[in-house]
């Protein structure tokens, strides 16, 4: 509704996010434009990006659950879900984007797949292998704190750079050469989980 009051009627002030009951007051017939408006999907997902980072994290929770839940049947778990919002709420457009960007949480270990297009920029980095190897250590006995997850310190013992390790661990993890915040992401997923994953990973690599 923000956006579509918009369209052909611009705020004076240049201010473009605001409550509805202020449009509603502002508004005044003559100024709204004689030319036609253009839809800007752009713009519509810009606005909506705003509304979604300004919402209260349980707000968001409650809002977008209901996507996941249509997402993921029942294979949702909602004490994960709640977990990654957070994560989430910091890279999604949409309600439906925060709950699909948690897929990586739903699906089982045992059909846990990484595809062939996503593999190719995990082998991509770097002593991809001593990469996964560092991480997997690091995180078998370190704290499960967003502080403590944080592998870039046993990367960067490697002698390289995390930035440009860290697809290999998305990969690894999310399935995804990018994704939700990776330590986010860890996190969520647990040890046990995240593990296996580096495991999976390392043995698909061989040696």
């Amino acid at each position: 509704m923000n956006y579509l009051a918009l369209l052909g009627f611009p705020a004076e002030d240049g201010r473009e996010i605001r409550p509805l009951d202020e449009i509603v007051a502002e508004f005044d017939l003559s100024r709204v434009h004689h030319s036609a408006a253009m839809f800007d999907h752009q713009k519509l997902d810009w606005i909506d990006q705003k509304y979604v980072e300004a919402l209260p994290v349980d707000e968001l929770r409650a809002l977008a659950r209901p996507f996941a839940e249509a997402r993921y049947g029942p294979r949702f778990d909602p004490v994960a879900f709640d977990a990654a919002v957070p994560a989430a709420q910091k890279r999604a457009v949409t309600l439906d984007d925060a709950a699909a960007a948690t897929a990586f949480l739903f699906v089982p270990e045992s059909e846990w797949v990484v595809d062939d297009a996503a593999w190719a920029a995990l082998t991509a980095v770097e002593r991809v292998a001593d990469v996964l190897d560092a991480a997997q250590s690091h995180l078998t006995n370190c704290d499960w704190t967003l502080e403590g997850v944080d592998v870039r310190p046993a990367i960067e013992a490697l002698g390289l750079k995390p930035r440009k390790a860290m697809p290999a661990l998305y990969v690894a993890i999310e399935g995804q050469p990018a994704g939700l915040p990776l330590f986010d992401s860890i996190v969520a997923l647990g040890r046990d989980r995240t593990l296996a994953r580096l495991s999976d990973a390392r043995r698909r690599l061989g040696s």
